[in-house]
């Protein structure tokens, strides 16, 4: 295990007060669409007109035989 100087302990809990704000304003603004406080909630920026990486439209796998 390795030994932290205290400047890396500041560091890392920094970083970690940095991400629960980060989840907790997430949280908040989820419960407050759940709630109706925000009657129509931005769309996640998805481009369906294309398909994802690597997806060529068929099924990666099936349970039927091949012939």
């Amino acid at each position: 295990m390795a030994l932290l100087s205290t400047a890396e302990i500041l560091d890392e809990l920094s970083e970690a007060a940095r991400r629960m704000r980060e989840v907790r304003k997430a949280a908040l603004d989820l419960r407050s669409i759940r709630q109706g406080d925000e009657p129509n909630p931005t769309p996640l920026p998805i481009d369906l007109s294309q398909p994802g990486p690597g997806f060529r439209g068929e099924p990666i796998r099936t349970n039927t035989t091949t012939a």
